[in-house]
């Protein structure tokens, strides 16, 4: 409902903007016929008036445009938000599947009387309880990242070396690394690499949060705001700009860099603390 309305509104100031304009051209057209300056200063004031009725029309216009734009990154926003907790909980069920697999495994052992721990079952065991960072937002979204990476294995390096407490909205922490690394992953399945990868670098410098992300992609990769490859309507490309509006919001930057030896592509979002 709320969609029908902002487009009626919409489409009531464009027409509205090109009516004025359109009376506009015609009275400038209308004044080279008057010969008496009486007509010419009452048609000039009327065209002031017009113009800034005009001026205001446009700002209507594009005051519309960019709310209809922050609805739908919020939207998109809280899709990704709710996404992410299901995949955390998802996350979280196959880590208990794992404990108990790992229980079962290192009961056996004790059975056996085994006296050494295989490399395997140990590499599984670093890999279930690992922990990245203290900040708790920032843990949780790099665990279950890090789990999806792993099952649509895509070679991955985390680095996260942050404090708990970085005084910035969990909201925008959450948007930001979340799209982030969710651009990473779908250009890494995308691309014709051997072995596709993404490096995850998270820090604090000269009292910014600095996130990086690197990733494989392909030779003709392009990254454009508001285009995406994803085939889901509801990601139509909001991520990147979600990730620079929360940028924005908090005095930081979103930059990208190609690499084309590596055919890698390098995005770094920084926020201030």
């Amino acid at each position: 409902m709320n969609k029908f309305f902002h487009f009626a509104a919409q489409r009531y100031l464009n027409i509205s903007f090109f009516i004025v304009n359109f009376v506009i051209f015609a009275i400038a057209i209308l004044m080279r016929f008057f010969d008496q300056q009486t007509n010419k200063i009452s048609l000039g004031i009327i065209l002031v008036l017009l113009e800034c009725f005009s001026f205001y029309l446009l700002i209507k216009i594009f005051q519309n445009l960019q709310k209809q734009t922050q609805e739908d990154i919020e939207r998109a926003s809280l899709y990704h938000q709710k996404k992410i907790q299901e995949e955390h909980l998802l996350a979280m069920m196959q880590a208990d599947q794992d404990i108990d697999k790992l229980s079962k495994q290192l009961e056996e052992m004790q059975k056996n009387a085994v006296d050494t721990i295989d490399p395997q079952f140990q590499k599984e065991m670093d890999n279930l309880f690992i922990s990245y960072c203290p900040n708790k937002i920032i843990d949780a979204i790099l665990y279950h990242k890090s789990f999806l990476m792993k099952k649509q294995h895509i070679n991955y390096y985390v680095k996260a070396s942050v404090k708990d407490d970085l005084n910035i909205e969990d909201f925008a922490i959450l948007s930001v690394l979340n799209n982030m690394i969710d651009n990473a992953m779908e250009a890494c399945l995308q691309s014709k690499a051997a072995k596709p990868y993404v490096e995850v670098r998270i820090f604090t410098k000269a009292n910014y949060l600095v996130i990086q992300v690197e990733n494989s992609v392909n030779e003709d990769f392009k990254m454009i705001i508001g285009k995406s490859s994803k085939t889901d309507d509801r990601e139509h490309g909001l991520g990147l700009e979600i990730i620079q509006q929360q940028c924005k919001k908090h005095y930081g930057t979103f930059e990208h860099e190609y690499d084309a030896d590596e055919k890698a592509v390098i995005c770094t979002a920084t926020m201030r603390l």
